[in-house]
C-alpha cells in the first residue's frame, strides 16, 4: 500500500498518536488546524482523557479523518502512558509517531523521523521553543546542556510498534515516562537514533510551570544513566524556589527513595543507584511494563 504524498515522494505508512487530557479548550483552534495538516500526511489517533463535555467538543472540532478515542484504563498513575498505549494498540501501522499536544511537526520533519525508523526502533528528535520569553530561554539552556552530554528529552518520539508491543508496553507507575519509554526499548534490544539535527517546534506555553520548576524534579532519574548531566542543570535551577512557595514537604526524606538505571547489557533492574523524586500524590516506579 502506498503512503501519502510528501515533499520528496511518499510518506511511509505511519500513525501519529496524540495523548490528550485538557481542562479547558483555549488551544483547540490551533490544535484542530494542526491536525488538519497532519492527517493529510499520516493517519492520526487522538486518545482523549478530557472531561465528557470537552471530549464531545473535540470530537466535533477535530478533522473527520482523525480517530478519536477514550484511553483504556490500566494500572499506574501516569495517565499519559495509558493514552499512548491505547493509541499503540489501536494503530495498525508499524511506524508510529507519539507527540504531546503542543508539538508542531512540519511535513519535512515528520518525513525525516519516519525515514530514520528504517534503521532504528526509536528516534529521538530535538524540540525547540519559539518564541523565547525568559522562561523559554532558561528551558532552552537546559536543552543545550542535555545535548552537550548526549541528547535532550523531547515531547515526541518515532518508534516501531512491534518492538514496544513485544516489550509488553511500558510502565505507567513512573513520573518521567519519556525516560521509561527509552529504557524499555533499550531493554528489549531496540536501537535508538538521537536525531539531534531534526528540530521540531514547540510553543513555550506553560513552560514556566512545566519545565522551569517541574522538569528538574521529573528528570531526576536521568543522572543514573547520564551522570555528567546532573550537576549543570541544577546550577541554573533557582534556589529561591523553596522560599518563594515550594512545598517544604518535597524536601522531607519521606518523598525520596532509591531509583534505578540500566546497565550496559540493557538490564534496567541493575546498575548504579540514585535518588528518584516521589511526589506526595503517590506516583511510584515499577516494572509492570503495561501489565
Amino acid at each position: 500500500m502506498m503512503g501519502t504524498e510528501s515533499a520528496s515522494g511518499t510518506f511511509p505508512e505511519a500513525t501519529y498518536i496524540l495523548p490528550l487530557k485538557w481542562h479547558s479548550d483555549s488551544g483547540l483552534d490551533d490544535l484542530a488546524e494542526y491536525l488538519g495538516h497532519v492527517v493529510k500526511w499520516v493517519r492520526v489517533i487522538v486518545v482523549d482523557g478530557s472531561e465528557p463535555d470537552l471530549f464531545e467538543n473535540h470530537a466535533a472540532r477535530f478533522p473527520s479523518a482523525v480517530v478519536h478515542l477514550r484511553p483504556v484504563p490500566m494500572p499506574g498513575a501516569n495517565g499519559k502512558v495509558a493514552g499512548v498505549l491505547t493509541g499503540v494498540h489501536a494503530a495498525r501501522d508499524e511506524l508510529l509517531v507519539i507527540a504531546d499536544d503542543d508539538v508542531r511537526y512540519e511535513r519535512i520533519q515528520l518525513e525525516q523521523v519516519l525515514n530514520l525508523l528504517q534503521r532504528a526502533d526509536i528516534v529521538r528528535p530535538q524540540n525547540y521553543l519559539v518564541p523565547l520569553p525568559w522562561h523559554a530561554r532558561l528551558d532552552t539552556a537546559r536543552s543545550l546542556v542535555n545535548r552537550a552530554f548526549g541528547a535532550d528529552y523531547p515531547g515526541t518520539f518515532a518508534l516501531r510498534r512491534s518492538v514496544l508491543m513485544a516489550a509488553g508496553g511500558y510502565d505507567a507507575h513512573v513520573l518521567f515516562e519519556n525516560l521509561e519509554l527509552l529504557r524499555t526499548i533499550d531493554a528489549a534490544g531496540g536501537r535508538e537514533i538521537r536525531a539531534n539535527d531534526v528540530f521540531v517546534r514547540r510553543p513555550p506555553s506553560n513552560i514556566l510551570r512545566d519545565s522551569v520548576f517541574a522538569r528538574p524534579m521529573t528528570t531526576l532519574p536521568s543522572p543514573c544513566a547520564w551522570p555528567w548531566s546532573f550537576a549543570m542543570p541544577r546550577s541554573y535551577w533557582p534556589a529561591s524556589t523553596v522560599p518563594c512557595g515550594a512545598d517544604p514537604a518535597w524536601l522531607s526524606p519521606g518523598h525520596w527513595r532509591p531509583g534505578r538505571s540500566p546497565r550496559s547489557d540493557g538490564d534496567v533492574t541493575a546498575g548504579p543507584r540514585c535518588l528518584e523524586a516521589v511526589p506526595p500524590y503517590g506516583l511510584r516506579s515499577g516494572f509492570l511494563n503495561g501489565q
